[in-house]
């Protein structure tokens, strides 16, 4: 074996025929960037107690490398540090460590094992993608973001165990974990990001924790078995198509509302169709315009904007009646100002609304329906029974 080193530092190995454990001196400190890349025989290496720093790729592409022991006083596992190191089945990572860099452990392809350290604080873009022999892991405490693409692929793995505290799981972070089954979510947790969950085909049920507030474009597409989703009011943000070809989705209940579809495909189920099924009262609850709206950004549609727009033309009387009978002014003047009624119905809304105040509702809604027609419908004829 013959090592390069300077001042402590490791600089290089030079790798020989032999796949005998490689074994450290004892008066390294630091094992630089890149030191073993691409040395293919090793299969076991011994690191000293003195080692406190292991450079960016130091193992790169070691791909038979099966066993490491990492020193108690290192504290960050570098970027690509072990990327590609396929036969490594086992790590132990000493609590000391606070930052696992991007790609660190990508396409460990044979790592079964993975403990997290207690102290760990931040994980790298990509760490554990395609580490497909991964069974389970536990997220400590300390972490506050899962980032993209951290353990997309891990198509082993059965078990996540989220820590309160973590609130972001971003794009692809788990991306077509197949066998997971099911995710308890922490309470701390507000977004969900793009294709987070998407292609995690075992998933039957997810309910998702008050709180939340974004839930981003195709976050659960793909999840073939995912039957039941349950969705807290705290959500304001919600992207396109996050159940985008979940085939056997038969309910989702948002807050107190439980919509279920017993004729209706809710993969592919478009803003409008469900806004009108839930009107008719197709389903098991009668929502309200606004309510509705909030559901159905939820679905799938090709083209949401162009169906919005229609669907709100075709019915914009029936939901400012919906608001007049409701004596929300507020709701009733944003409809109006959207320029959606026509002078052939606002005579009709007129009178509902002197019905209104003549059953003891607020006038203001009456004259704030008079007042638009005559801004904007100067030239028509009052109705009878306007003022």
């Amino acid at each position: 074996m013959k090592f390069v080193v300077e001042n402590g530092i490791l600089l290089k190995f030079i790798e020989e025929e032999s796949s005998d454990p490689v074994i450290i001196p004892d008066d390294v400190i630091k094992i630089e960037k890149n030191a073993f890349e691409g040395c293919r025989r090793i299969q076991t290496v011994v690191l000293p107690q003195t080692v406190k720093a292991i450079g960016e790729g130091a193992f790169y592409n070691c791909s038979s490398l099966k066993s490491v022991n990492i020193p108690q006083d290192v504290s960050i596992i570098e970027d690509y540090t072990f990327c590609g190191c396929s036969s490594l089945e086992y790590i132990s990572l000493p609590d000391g460590i606070i930052e696992l860099g991007h790609m660190a452990f990508r396409w460990c392809s044979s790592l079964h094992s993975v403990k997290l350290p207690k102290g760990l604080t931040r994980l790298g873009g990509c760490v554990f993608e395609f580490c497909e022999s991964v069974s389970a892991v536990d997220i400590p405490i300390g972490v506050k973001s899962i980032p993209r693409g951290a353990f997309r692929g891990c198509t082993m793995l059965s078990r996540v165990g989220f820590s309160e505290g973590l609130s972001e799981l971003c794009e692809y972070s788990f991306y077509d974990c197949v066998s997971l089954k099911r995710i308890d979510f922490p309470k701390s947790l507000k977004s969900i990001g793009c294709h987070a969950f998407a292609g995690c085909s075992f998933l039957r049920e997810i309910m998702l924790p008050n709180g939340l507030e974004q839930l981003d474009t195709g976050c659960f597409a793909v999840c073939e078995c995912l039957e039941k989703v349950f969705v807290p009011e705290s959500v304001e943000i919600v992207g396109e198509s996050i159940f985008n070809g979940c085939r056997r989705l038969k309910g989702i209940c948002v807050g107190k509302y439980d919509i279920a579809a017993e004729n209706a495909d809710l993969e592919n189920i478009n803003m409008c169709d469900l806004c009108m099924l839930a009107i008719k009262g197709d389903y098991n609850v009668q929502l309200d315009f606004l309510t509705t709206f909030a559901l159905a950004r939820l679905f799938y549609s090709q083209s949401p904007r162009i169906e919005e727009e229609r669907f709100i033309k075709e019915n914009a009387v029936r939901f400012i009646e919906y608001y007049i009978r409701g004596n929300d002014y507020y709701t009733v003047k944003e409809l109006l100002d959207s320029g959606l009624i026509s002078a052939e119905n606002i005579d009709a809304l007129i009178e509902m609304a002197i019905e209104n105040t003549q059953a003891g509702d607020s006038v203001e809604i009456q004259l704030l329906i008079i007042d638009y027609k005559h801004k904007n419908f100067p030239g028509e004829a009052w109705s009878e029974g306007g003022i």
